[in-house]
C-alpha cells in the first residue's frame, strides 16, 4: 500500500524522518515521564484533608472563597495538600474528606451512641 498526498507517492524517508521527529518530541514530553499524569485522585481524611480555611485571612486581608491562596475558585475545590499534588500532575481531584468531629459524630449515631 503506497502512502499519498493529493494522489502523489511520499518517499519512505520522508515518513521515516516525520515519525522520527514525532518520537523525539514524545520522549521529551514530562506527561510521558509521570506516571501520575491524567489519573484520578481520591482524598479521604479529616480537617488536614478537607482543609477547609474559612476563616484564615491572606496578607491582602481576602478570607476564605475570596483568597486566591486557600480557593480553587475555577475548580471550586479548597487548595488542600491534595489539590496541589493533583495539580502538579494534572490529575483529576475529588476530596471527600469530613472534619473529624464529622466523623465522630456519624460513627457514634449509628451505633445509637450520643
Amino acid at each position: 500500500m503506497k502512502v499519498t498526498r493529493n494522489n502523489a507517492p511520499i518517499p519512505a524517508i520522508h515518513l521515516i524522518d516525520k515519525l522520527e521527529e514525532q518520537v523525539r518530541e514524545l520522549s521529551a514530553s514530562d506527561d510521558l515521564k509521570n506516571v501520575l499524569y491524567g489519573k484520578n485522585y481520591l482524598t479521604f481524611g479529616d480537617s488536614y484533608t478537607l482543609a477547609l480555611f474559612s476563616s484564615w485571612t491572606d496578607p491582602e486581608g481576602r478570607t476564605g472563597q475570596d483568597s486566591p491562596i486557600a480557593y480553587d475558585s475555577a475548580k471550586e475545590q479548597w487548595k488542600s495538600y491534595g489539590w496541589y499534588i493533583a495539580d502538579r500532575n494534572a490529575m483529576l481531584y475529588t476530596n471527600m474528606a469530613k472534619n473529624g468531629g464529622t466523623l465522630t459524630y456519624n460513627i457514634s449515631s449509628e451505633d445509637g451512641a450520643p
